[in-house]
């Protein structure tokens, strides 16, 4: 694919298995931070990470019907223009998100118990493909 100049942009992606939503943020680290501040309320952090990061946020969400405990997984990328190391990126990031989601979810990972992890794994790489494509293409 043809390099492209980045502006700042996000995508979602609804995990339909554990019911949270999976963002990520390209562009500018402040652009990921004030995402972050404006709708999990956490205080924008000095930047570390250069290549790409990602966290799980778990908050409690009050409506009036209901307390839900709100999980949301933010993934950050500088740059997207799908070269190899980009993919590269994407893929070290969503393991990350993956592995913290069956800890919030008590599934225990081992050496005997991999298939659920690389099902998941797949699952949330090719959704998330999928839309930055869709956004890429635009």
């Amino acid at each position: 694919m043809k390099k492209k100049t980045n502006k700042n942009f996000k995508v979602t992606v609804r995990d339909l298995i554990y019911n949270f939503d999976l963002t990520v943020c390209v562009g500018d680290y402040d652009y990921y931070q004030k995402y972050v501040e404006n709708n999990h309320g956490i205080e924008p952090e000095e930047q570390t990470n250069w290549g790409g990061e990602s966290q799980v946020i778990i908050s409690e969400s009050v409506n009036n019907k209901t307390n839900n405990i709100k999980v949301e997984s933010i993934i950050w990328l500088p740059v997207l223009n799908f070269v190899t190391s980009n993919y590269a990126t994407i893929a070290h990031e969503i393991l990350h998100i993956a592995i913290n989601v069956f800890k919030h979810v008590g599934i225990k990972l081992d050496y005997d118990n991999q298939e659920p992890l690389n099902y998941y794994f797949d699952y949330l790489f090719e959704s998330t493909l999928k839309e930055l494509l869709k956004k890429y293409k635009k």
